[in-house]
C-alpha cells in the first residue's frame, strides 16, 4: 500500500484563523477517503511550528482536493 497524503503548514501565530481549512478539510471528505489526520504543533520558543498532516485511502480520494 503506498501512502497518499498531504502535509500542510499552517500558521502557528494565527492558528484561530487555520480553524476553517481544517474543519473544511474534515467536512468535505468521509470516514471512508481519509484514514488519518494529524495535527502537529511545536511550542519551542525557539521554533514555533503548526503543521496538518492527512492521510487519503487512495488516489481517488486525494484528487477531491
Amino acid at each position: 500500500m503506498v501512502d497518499i497524503f498531504y502535509f500542510f503548514e499552517l500558521s502557528y501565530a494565527k492558528r484561530s484563523l487555520e480553524k476553517p481549512f481544517i474543519k473544511a478539510i474534515l467536512n468535505n471528505f468521509s470516514e471512508d477517503e481519509i484514514y488519518d489526520c494529524c495535527v502537529y504543533v511545536n511550542n519551542s520558543p525557539y521554533n514555533l511550528q503548526f503543521h496538518l498532516e492527512v492521510f487519503f485511502v487512495n488516489e481517488t480520494a486525494r484528487k477531491k482536493i
